[in-house]
This record gives C-alpha cells, sequence and structure tokens, in this order.
C-alpha cells in the first residue's frame, strides 16, 4: 500500500499531492526522516521499499471457517497417462468425450480432479454431455460442484423440501432429479407451484417433462394448449407431439382422414385442405402463419400436421406397408411436399421399418432431378446405428468398387456420430487403398475421400482395429504421394483412441 502511494505521489509530483499522515508515520517508523524536504523523503523512501517488491510478501493471516474436506475417493482416480489422454481430447479431439466417459465408466474410473472444472464449464454448455459425465465426477466433483455458484444448475444433491424457496437453477435440478428417478412425483412437484410460478420460471421447468415423459403428463400439458403465453403453449404442444397415443395425435388423426383420401382404382391420393382459421387446429399448435412450403397458409398447415403424426397412421388408414405409402406419395401431383413431410415424422418418431423405406426410396431416386430437394437431414440425424451397419454394407457389397464421390453412399458414410461394424471397415478401406493406386494421388485430389478418412473413419472404426488398420494401409505406400499425412492423421488419431482405452482399463 506505502509503494502504491509513493508511486502516485512521485506521479502527480509534489505541488499536486503530498504525504498523508499515515504515510509519514509509516515512513517514520522505518527510519526516514519526514522532517527534510518532501523529495529527499520520498526518494529515501523509493530506495528502501523498491528492493521489497522483488521479494516476498507476508500474507494474511486466514481467520475464517476452513471448507470440510471431500469424502474418501470411493472409485478409482484415472492414472497420470489418462489425465493427459483426458486433456488431450479436450483440447483436440471433443468428439472423443463421450467414448471417454463410457470406457471410464466400464472400468469403474472417475474423472480427474484437476480435469473437473474445465468438464463443468463445457457441461454448462452441453447438457447431454453433462447426463453421461454426472456418475463419473467421483467423490472430489461431487465436493467441488457446490462451491461454485455458476455450477448450480448442474447440482443434482438439493432437498426437495427447498423447491418452495429455491433458486431458479435449484428448482430446475430438483425437478430433473426427480423426473429421473420417479416421473409421476416430478410432474406432482411441478404442479404444487404451477399457479404461482412467473412465466420466466414456467418454462424452462415445463421443458423438464421431456424427462421420463408419458401419457401420465397428457392431461396437465392439454392444460397448457390453452395457456395465454404462446411460449407455454409451443413447449407443450412439443411435447405432445412426442406422444403417438395423446389427444393431440388422435385429433390430427381425425382431421388427416377428412383430408387426405386414398382412390384406389386410379391408385392416387386426392388432398384437400384445412381451413385457415381452424381454432382447434390453431389451439393444437398448427400456425397458419409459419411460414413453410408454400405462400397459401392452408398448404403449410397441412404440412406442419403430417410432420407430427406417427407414419404407422398411413399404414392403417391406407391399409400398405411404407415402401407402399411412400411410392403412393411419389406419384401424386404433390409428391415432393408429401414426401418431405413423411420424412420429418418418420425423424421424429424414428420408426426402424419407416427409416429403412424412406432410405431405400432417397437411394433409388437421388440422381433424379425432381427429387433434388429432397430434405433427408432429419432421417440421418436419426438412424440407429444397427441399421446404418446393416444398410451401408448391403451397398458397399452390391458396389464392389469404392462408391463416388458425390453417390448417395458417401452421405451415408459421411453421417456423423456412427460406429462401422467391423466388416464395413475392412471393405471400405480396401477400397480406397485400391482406389487410390489406380488414380493420380495429388494433395487435391479425392477431397472428399481424404474428409471421410479424417471426420468420419477415425472416429467410427473400432479402436482395436488400428494394428490391422497399420497393416494394411503401410505394406506398400508407392504411387501414394500427397496422401501420407491425410492416412497418417487417419491411423494416429485411431491409435490415440486405442491407446486411451488400453490405458482405462488397466
Amino acid at each position: 500500500m506505502i509503494w502504491k502511494q509513493l508511486v502516485k505521489t512521485a506521479l502527480l509530483g509534489t505541488e499536486r499531492s503530498t504525504l498523508t499522515a499515515e504515510m509519514q508515520e509509516a515512513l517514520t517508523a522505518k527510519g526516514i526522516n519526514t522532517g527534510q524536504e518532501i523529495t529527499k523523503t520520498i526518494l529515501e523512501a523509493v530506495a528502501y521499499y523498491a528492493p521489497l517488491q522483488k521479494a516476498g510478501w507476508q500474507p494474511k493471516e486466514w481467520n475464517g471457517e476452513l471448507l470440510t474436506p471431500s469424502k474418501e475417493i470411493s472409485q478409482q482416480a484415472c492414472s497420470n497417462k489418462s489425465r493427459q489422454h483426458l486433456a488431450t481430447i479436450l483440447e483436440k479431439h471433443p468428439k472423443l468425450i463421450p467414448e471417454f466417459i463410457e470406457g471410464m465408466q466400464a472400468n469403474k474410473k472417475c474423472i480427474p480432479p484437476e480435469l473437473l472444472p474445465p468438464l463443468f464449464e463445457k457441461s454448462l454448455k452441453e447438457e447431454t454431455l453433462w447426463s453421461q459425465l454426472e456418475n463419473s465426477i467421483g467423490e472430489r466433483g461431487k465436493w467441488l460442484l457446490p462451491l461454485n455458484p455458476a455450477w448450480n444448475k448442474l447440482r443434482s444433491d438439493y432437498n426437495i423440501t427447498d423447491w418452495n424457496i429455491g433458486s431458479k437453477e435449484l428448482r430446475l435440478s430438483l425437478l430433473k432429479k426427480s423426473r429421473r428417478t420417479n416421473p409421476v412425483e416430478g410432474l406432482a412437484l411441478l404442479q404444487s407451484t404451477w399457479k404461482t410460478d412467473s412465466v420466466k420460471e414456467k418454462a424452462p421447468l415445463l421443458k423438464v417433462l421431456s424427462i421420463g415423459l408419458s401419457i401420465n403428463d397428457e392431461s396437465f400439458l392439454e392444460e397448457c394448449l390453452n395457456y395465454k403465453r404462446k411460449e407455454i403453449r409451443t413447449i407443450a404442444r412439443d411435447l405432445l407431439i412426442q406422444l403417438p397415443e395423446s389427444q393431440l395425435h388422435q385429433r390430427l388423426q381425425t382431421e388427416l382422414v377428412k383430408l387426405v383420401t386414398f382412390v384406389k382404382k386410379e391408385e392416387t391420393i386426392i388432398l384437400s385442405l384445412p381451413e385457415a382459421n381452424n381454432k382447434a387446429l390453431i389451439r393444437d399448435g398448427i400456425d397458419p402463419k409459419k411460414k413453410g412450403v408454400s405462400s397459401k397458409a392452408e398448404v403449410n398447415m397441412l404440412a406442419q400436421m403430417m410432420e407430427i403424426v406417427a407414419p404407422s397412421f398411413w399404414e392403417k388408414h391406407f391399409n400398405a406397408s411404407p415402401a407402399q405409402i411412400i411410392k403412393l406419395f411419389a406419384n401424386s401431383d404433390r409428391s415432393l411436399f408429401l414426401v418431405n413431410a413423411i420424412i420429418k415424422a418418420v425423424a421424429l418418431h424414428q420408426s426402424k421399418e419407416w427409416i429403412q423405406a424412406i432410405v431405400h426410396f432417397w437411394y433409388n431416386t437421388y440422381l433424379q432431378e425432381n427429387w433434388q430437394a429432397l430434405i433427408m437431414k432429419p432421417i440421418f440425424e436419426a438412424f440407429p446405428n444397427d441399421l446404418f451397419n446393416e444398410l451401408v454394407y448391403k451397398k458397399l457389397q452390391a458396389t464392389k468398387v469404392m462408391p463416388d464421390e458425390h453417390a448417395p453412399l458417401m452421405l451415408l458414410l459421411q453421417i456423423d456420430h456412427q460406429n462401422w461394424s467391423k466388416p464395413i471397415s475392412l471393405i471400405l478401406m480396401q477400397r480406397l487403398q485400391e482406389w487410390i493406386r489406380r488414380n493420380p494421388s495429388f494433395s487435391y485430389s479425392g477431397m472428399e475421400y481424404r474428409n471421410l478418412l479424417k471426420n468420419q473413419a477415425a472416429y467410427a472404426i473400432d479402436p482395436s482395429l488400428h494394428p490391422k488398420m497399420s497393416e494394411l494401409w503401410l505394406v506398400d505406400q508407392k504411387g501414394w504421394a500427397g496422401w501420407e499425412s491425410d492416412i497418417q492423421r487417419f491411423l494416429n488419431t485411431l491409435s490415440f483412441r486405442r491407446a486411451v482405452l488400453i490405458e482405462l482399463a488397466k
């Protein structure tokens, strides 16, 4: 403190500043003459205090209450090598965080204490990550979590009795915990203060009903459809559409029976449009003002209805299989509109039979100009891993060569978050190896294959296959100029993943 005041006085000049009585007393205690000319006093004081700035300082004595140490660790902490692996994953390979957590849980290990804070911070932005991570933070993590108020929304150790007096984060955490253990009790907890909760509190709390969502929640959600605020109505509607057996689905199906009819003799369908001022449909979230495939509100309303209703409804309505229904829609005068609508419904309800039928249709019509605007992204995001491996393996066997860079099979292979089966991994790498040998290996050739190798294959192939992959790729590099860096990067990632899992298993 004395040093800062001396510097300030020197900078301002003795004409604009002077030594306070407190400073004079402190300097006198150090043997500095404060009765002389002030500039000399300052120079002596600086000569005394300047060397001290390079020395250590005596910290203040702590008189507060000490933290209770964490409980003994019940799970084995990761090894130092695993800690280094996780630090590398956080910095360079965030895609591997779920795989690391799964390996940790399988081997009953817990997160290294020093890496808990960055993972907590990352979990605040990625709720799905926290759902994977929560059971792997160990006793040290449970002890650390309450010490930073910013992490309160991640906590689940609150007492249910705090529901009425807790903060927003506390109540959200309580409701999530309750819905995971007993969804019915969680709903009752939400309803207990629903009438007095503010709108700002209601919206995030209502979204929590997605955890353990069931038909038991329907009655309450139906009430929310009558709420004045659109935000609450939208959340309730989004939850109800996830329940194919709900009254909302039944109401929409009743309307669609009137609007979409099948003319058996002509093997075609006739579409009618709903009224734009249909209050019942508007209450169910069918918005005439919502932009869509048409400038006409009624067409967009029909699309919204079809995007919601479970595809199994059409099987009953037309008494036909998914493949037959898709063909029927594709042959209508509103073909693209109908098929895109059914794609969104299939992705929402994730029926394997329908996903398979849609993918087969897309695969066979991909090159046709009138189907270039087919929107397959929702299906790709909902693709079950077992079905992915089954379809891709069949297509790979049928092609016999590396698929064209812009072929449908390549688009399937570029879907993220899929685990490739061993047969797919081996066949694909062998095909790529053959393609490289037959084609000039310039650094700008085969860009889609390079991206597939680095962005998908490196993460989708089982890391236990690394020795086989190394043997496959490093047997003969003749003529592979321009590919070495891409291949090595792929092998390095695969090797790293293998090393991570081996270390966790120790």
